[in-house]
């Protein structure tokens, strides 16, 4: 009987322990929280939960459009036809799901324009891109500084560089790839030249004891640190040709920033007080657009360099964040503001401007418009520019506002390539 007993006791104990040991999940997230596939595609997803160790990390997968997008027991999700499909994680008590958006495109085709930038929506971050005006989000629930900063589409692939969940970050046709595990860093620019990934950007780490930023070139997802001072650096943009590597952005030096250009990997300064945003080569000829300090920091100008050499295209406070050279003609893009002048219906307020060969026009010659242009790029005879107005993404084409698909106001437009 006391045999009894004692077996029930330590049943009993048993029982109470594994209950004791039982973690619950308190919620859970897909990763990612949305993607875009291309037709015939896959890509897995998988679950963070919270906390991380608890116990039953198991979940069952639904879709509710599996004529577009399935999801077998393992999250792997294919692509059927173009739409949209919402792929549901629940657990098996049925207590918790989480959900991700999956969007399928068609492959790239001539005239496809794409556009890459943000959207803010409440609590949200949304990393979006816009394919022929309309919205793939890649992400629903990102940190604040994610987006996508730069598209780059080769054959049938395209290439998307920027920040997701706090870090830099390639995709490849939807699917994420971090390049660096540093928090606060960035993916800024992305080039594709024979069948090589080349991504700039920056990553916080030490230095000789010091933290600081470091220009950073990844080939193929391997991590190079591009030469510059001891106090810090940024790489904002990447042009491959000929088999070099041309890198433009800015260092600092004491209080000071440096515009810089490194190719293959050693730096040339083009001007202190400045900093080179945007880099395109043409014909042997290495165009990199920039800003410069105006004396004793008062103001900005926007310029370009070729080859070095500095032209001015502005005389009050403007900047120029991309350039693009094409039939002889080279193309930079910014914003600007107007001289506070009586009457100027451009007075006092930002606007996005586009020089061509020096000569400035302004895309929204409208009272009251804040707007800036991020990036253009030039196809034939027809110019495309991305950026802002009032904090709502923007793209025109010859200076005509085309559109996006936006449901929030709060969106900006970062980066832009249209198929040849």
């Amino acid at each position: 009987m006391k045999k009894i007993i004692s077996l029930l006791m330590a049943v009993v104990l048993l029982a109470i322990v594994s209950c004791n040991s039982d973690v619950p999940v308190t919620s859970m997230d897909i990763n990612p929280s949305a993607i875009a596939l291309q037709l015939n595609s896959t890509a897995t997803l998988t679950v963070d939960f919270q906390p991380a160790d608890a116990t039953r990390q198991s979940v069952g997968w639904s879709s509710n459009n599996p004529s577009i997008a399935s999801v077998n027991n393992n999250g792997v999700v294919t692509a059927h036809s173009v739409g949209t499909a919402i792929i549901t994680a629940t657990t098996n008590d049925g207590r918790h799901t989480a959900t991700s958006l999956v969007s399928v495109t068609t492959l790239p085709r001539r005239g496809d324009v794409f556009v890459g930038g943000v959207k803010f929506d409440g609590e949200n971050t949304q990393v979006v891109l816009w394919k022929n005006g309309v919205a793939q989000i890649f992400s629903n629930r990102a940190s604040f500084d994610d987006g996508i900063s730069s598209v780059f589409v080769s054959g049938d692939n395209v290439y998307m560089s920027g920040v997701y969940r706090g870090v830099a970050t390639l995709w490849r046709n939807g699917i994420p790839q971090t390049l660096s595990t540093q928090w606060h860093s960035r993916a800024n620019s992305v080039f594709v030249a024979n069948n090589n990934v080349y991504v700039v950007g920056y990553r916080f780490d030490l230095v000789n004891g010091n933290a600081q930023n470091i220009a950073t070139l990844w080939r193929n997802g391997v991590q190079q640190n591009l030469p510059s001072g001891q106090e810090g650096s940024f790489a904002l943009s990447v042009f491959v040709s000929g088999g070099n590597v041309f890198v433009a952005g800015y260092e600092f030096r004491g209080d000071q920033t440096i515009a810089t250009l490194w190719r293959n990997g050693v730096r040339q300064n083009l001007a202190n007080n400045a900093w080179a945003t945007s880099v395109h080569v043409v014909g042997g000829n290495v165009y990199v657009a920039g800003t410069v300090r105006n004396t004793q920091n008062v103001g900005r100008t926007a310029v370009v360099w070729r080859n070095g050499t500095r032209q001015n295209l502005s005389t009050i406070w403007a900047e120029s964040n991309s350039v693009f050279v094409s039939g002889g003609n080279v193309f930079v893009a910014g914003s600007e503001v107007g001289q506070f002048i009586f009457g100027d219906p451009l007075a006092g307020v930002d606007h996005a401007m586009i020089w061509r060969n020096g000569v400035r026009q302004a895309l929204t010659p409208t009272a009251g418009m804040r707007t800036f242009a991020s990036d253009v790029f030039v196809v034939g005879n027809d110019v495309f520019v991305v950026g802002a107005e009032r904090r709502v993404a923007r793209l025109w084409r010859n200076g005509v506002q085309q559109n996006l698909q936006i449901n929030t106001p709060n969106s900006i437009a970062m980066s832009v390539f249209v198929v040849e």
